[in-house]
């Protein structure tokens, strides 16, 4: 959903750092034929190092002993026109600004034309920490003395 998309990195989605992040990828044919050989790669935050993209797994159902991505609506195993194939992937948020994108691919089945897409996401990784400072009669709480913390010498 538009509540969803993190494309903007002047307004990351706002998580805490450590939580677990789920990644929800949906793949649409908004072109008139069919696309052979789907593919989706996640750069895992690091464009241009391909050590560590992965694979999203495909939201998958099985019918007639074959599986299928769940947005393949009449099980032909071909993004179809207007049809939306999903994925998930989810990861540990690390501290501060990560933006990572995912790249789609296909063919075009009658064509041969390769089709290609990305879409970034923009997420902040939230670091909660406090701190109390209590003073007892301390003229200015942020330069107590020792006589204001209570340790007399």
């Amino acid at each position: 959903t538009i509540a969803e998309d993190a494309n903007s990195p002047a307004a990351p989605v706002v998580l805490a750092a450590g939580s677990t992040v789920v990644f929800s990828y949906a793949m649409r044919n908004t072109g008139s034929d069919p696309l052979d050989g789907v593919t989706l790669v996640d750069d895992a935050g690091t464009v241009g190092d391909p050590s560590d993209d992965f694979a999203p797994a495909a939201v998958t159902v099985t019918a007639g002993g074959k599986v299928y991505n769940t947005g393949d609506n009449n099980k032909n195993g071909l993004l179809d026109r207007n049809e939306t194939w999903l994925y998930s992937a989810s990861g540990i948020v690390g501290a501060g600004v990560y933006t990572n994108y995912a790249t789609a691919s296909a063919v075009n089945a009658r064509s041969g034309v390769v089709v290609l897409d990305d879409d970034p996401a923009n997420v902040f990784g939230a670091v909660a920490k406090i701190d109390v400072e209590k003073a007892v009669n301390a003229a200015d709480p942020a330069q107590r003395t020792a006589a204001a913390t209570g340790r007399c010498a």
